[in-house]
């Protein structure tokens, strides 16, 4: 279980969402879309972001059903490992774009404390 080195920043991110068409194309397009605009490393997307990708594109965010709600930990976690954009609705459900994490969330049977444990272990 490997992590991707790619890692985009969310400028990098909101540059490419900028030539989907109708994308606003406001410099604070980050502050809108994530989570945690004020570190460029975090793909957390705010319901906003994560609302407007789902419905005006066709960037896939899959649904991961967990087995628990999410705890602080886990979000600290959810900062540092993933490197794609997520969404967590009601510290219940997490949607990521990476197929990668949603396959291997899949397999560990929505534990995501156990994945992001392994994940960690392995950085």
């Amino acid at each position: 279980m490997t992590q991707s080195t790619e890692h985009k920043t969310q400028d990098q991110w909101v540059i490419e969402w900028a030539t989907i068409p109708n994308a606003p194309t406001s410099t604070w397009d980050r502050y809108q879309w994530f989570f945690n605009p004020t570190k460029p490393t975090s793909m957390r997307l705010s319901k906003v972001g994560a609302m407007w990708l789902a419905k005006k594109t066709d960037f896939d965010l899959h649904l991961v059903g967990l087995d628990r709600p999410i705890t602080p930990k886990m979000l600290l976690q959810l900062e540092r490992l993933l490197t794609q954009p997520y969404y967590i609705k009601d510290l219940k459900e997490l949607w990521v774009h990476s197929e990668q994490d949603a396959i291997m969330l899949a397999l560990h049977a929505g534990n995501l404390g156990t994945y992001l444990d392994n994940l960690q272990e392995n950085n």
